[in-house]
């Protein structure tokens, strides 16, 4: 079954970067106001209703405009509606538009009564009712954490561990109650040479093998391949083989969400003197909250806009976009089948995959490539060479962790049935 997630919300509960988010983890695109309303601009709907039951035929996201009571019997949708406490958005909106408090109360009342006026005018129901949504998400209490920090709540303390994954500051957990203490790994793997930050704190997770784990609960995605995971840094390599004496434009995608890979790109860029434009939503919000958090080194005056690309020659090009997983309206799809507004697919472009298809993607992402075959332009992916590794840990990284941690239980997660059960048989070899 196709799943298709709605989301409303009012102004200011950060609903959009849940979308966006999930749209990463699931691998579906995300449809807001903005792209409903292009759509009704063209020949092929006459209302809004009918641009979300057609974008509804295939599994997405859907941000607002009543898709929640537009699809509501369809068995195949699930609808969010996300809130947060009003002095807690307004403290959002004035951090983000840099608005005074009345400012932002302003703009958020003008917002929400607007939502919720659109809302009656076409259902007759009343907004932000709780009876019709699947799942109420409360964003008010988002607290910030590093790796090191100990957050009380009652009996329970939760300590946030550093550790290595395709994304930024991701960790693993220690969860401290009576009866014991319960380690999480998250998603991991054992990188020795991170492009930013430190190697996973083995040492922390030794000294609470040695003091006593009641649990761990730990990522078996990887568990069936042997040995270890490639660091982050195998992927630079590839990419400096790629760019190095290529004569003509270079697109490349990945995902946004894994800005180390991302600032690889640039870097190889920069060393040939390429420019680089980005295009795909997700991967221009990425960029701009990696910059402005420290995240994303960008030299200056390397980066150029996507409209202006046409103006340079085609060997000092290159284009990060999203589109990894062959997401349908993904800024690589659309320049693939050519309704990209700036970027057209010529004969002999090099464009670079720098993902693997989650499980499900497969034809989704061969339809762009083909597409692009049919253009004439090269592709390259990873079986290519080193143009992807995994976030997660191979089957001898998870070996280090059970040797540290040395739990009393263990519960695998993060799998399929297959990795489950092999990731329980090798705990039980050790």
């Amino acid at each position: 079954m196709n799943l298709v997630i709605t989301i409303s919300r009012r102004f200011g509960t950060g609903a959009s970067l849940i979308a966006q988010e999930l749209s990463e983890k699931l691998g579906v695109p995300v449809y807001d106001k903005a792209y409903i309303e292009h759509e009704l601009d063209g020949d092929s709907y006459a209302t809004e209703a009918e641009v979300i039951k057609g974008l509804a035929e295939h599994p997405c996201i859907i941000l607002g405009r009543c898709a929640s009571e537009i699809l509501k019997d369809q068995p195949n949708v699930f609808n969010v509606y996300v809130c947060a406490d009003k002095e807690d958005r307004i403290e959002r909106i004035m951090k983000k538009e840099s608005l005074s408090h009345d400012e932002a109360k302003e703009m958020l009342e003008k917002n929400d009564a607007e939502r919720a006026d659109y809302y009656y005018e076409n259902t007759g129901k009343v907004w932000g009712d709780v009876n019709n949504y699947h799942m109420i998400l409360d964003t008010t209490k988002l607290v910030t954490c590093e790796a090191g920090d100990i957050i009380q709540a009652g009996k329970f303390s939760v300590e946030f561990i550093h550790a290595n994954h395709s994304i930024a500051d991701a960790v693993s957990f220690a969860v401290k109650c009576p009866v014991g203490v319960v380690v999480h790994t998250g998603d991991f793997k054992i990188d020795p040479t991170p492009i930013k930050g430190k190697i996973m704190d083995l040492t922390r997770l030794g000294q609470l093998g040695k003091e006593g784990v009641l649990a761990m609960l730990a990522d078996s995605t990887n568990v069936e391949r042997p040995g270890h995971t490639r660091s982050e840094r195998a992927v630079g390599a590839s990419f400096d083989e790629l760019f190095k004496g290529c004569k003509e434009r270079i697109i490349v995608t990945t995902f946004a969400s894994n800005v180390d890979r991302i600032q690889q790109i640039i870097n190889v860029a920069a060393r040939y003197g390429r420019k680089v434009a980005v295009t795909g939503r997700s991967m221009e919000n990425s960029m701009r909250v990696a910059t402005e958090l420290g995240y994303t080194e960008i030299p200056q005056g390397i980066l150029v806009d996507i409209n202006h690309i046409k103006s340079l020659p085609r060997e000092k090009i290159c284009i990060i976009t999203t589109g990894s997983q062959g997401e349908a309206m993904s800024a690589l799809f659309r320049i693939a089948f050519s309704t990209h507004k700036q970027v057209d697919i010529q004969a002999g472009d090099r464009v670079i995959i720098s993902a693997s298809a989650i499980p499900g993607n497969e034809n989704a992402v061969n339809n762009i490539i083909n597409e692009l075959y049919r253009k004439k332009a090269e592709v390259v992916s990873e079986n290519a060479g080193a143009l992807h590794v995994s976030g997660h840990a191979c089957q001898d990284e998870l070996k280090i962790i059970h040797a540290l941690v040395r739990p009393k239980f263990f519960i695998p997660v993060h799998g399929e049935q297959r990795h489950l059960q092999t990731h329980a048989r090798v705990a039980q070899e050790m």
